[in-house]
């Protein structure tokens, strides 16, 4: 049986209208290492801006990370949006290269072809996989973060982020240098405990996603 790899290609929505595309490609840069630091174990190829700053991917060798991967990225790229496609297929050229630029195959068409979709749908994010029912849920479960995310303002989304590496309010306060009364506020604003826990449900089930037909 011919090998399958979870292709991962993503564009920035409106990339061009991005005024500091240098500040962008920074963010850019933590997140795709972040991303790589953390799941290096689970990469076939690693991920790598394509295209400047208007596209990214990578090749995994399981769908396991990918609710996370998605997460570090949109929490990072924050106010920015993009779309992301995940996809387990073939790849028939260049499958020995550590270079996503340089592969091919069926698992990139449909990549390629998803992300015209969500683009006409104005979603964000769709897994095609093994099995069309817990793809389409897991699809639903990242849209639907992704939604309440969009609605987050910049401070509100630095405080999630600092919330999730410690949850002692008066740390978060120190570390962005804002009083602990705005860290609560913030903290209430978001709803930062049921996403969290919504996010973790989400990471659990995709540990078993090869076991699930």
């Amino acid at each position: 049986m011919t090998r399958q790899y979870c292709v991962v290609l993503a564009d920035v929505v409106d990339s061009q209208k991005i005024k500091d595309r240098e500040a962008f490609r920074q963010k850019l840069d933590t997140a795709i290492s972040e991303v790589n630091q953390r799941y290096r174990d689970t990469m076939w190829a690693e991920f790598t801006a394509i295209k400047g700053v208007d596209e990214f991917g990578a090749v995994l060798n399981s769908v396991r990370p990918i609710a996370d991967v998605q997460k570090i990225f949109s929490r990072t790229l924050h106010p920015e949006h993009f779309r992301m496609a995940a996809v387990v297929d073939k790849i028939d050229v260049n499958r020995e290269s550590s270079e996503i630029s340089r592969m091919d195959g069926p698992a990139f068409a449909r990549a390629d072809m998803i992300l015209s979709e969500l683009e006409e749908d104005e979603s964000k994010f769709r897994l095609s996989g093994n099995s069309d029912i817990v793809d389409t849920l897991v699809s639903d479960q990242i849209n639907l973060l992704e939604i309440i995310r969009s609605e987050w303002g910049n401070t509100t989304m630095e405080v999630v982020r600092q919330y999730a590496k410690s949850k002692k309010q008066s740390a978060i306060a120190k570390e962005l240098d804002v009083s602990v009364q705005t860290v609560s506020y913030h903290l209430g604003k978001s709803n930062v405990e049921q996403v969290l826990r919504v996010e973790s449900r989400l990471s659990n089930v995709l540990e078993n996603y090869e076991q699930i037909n």
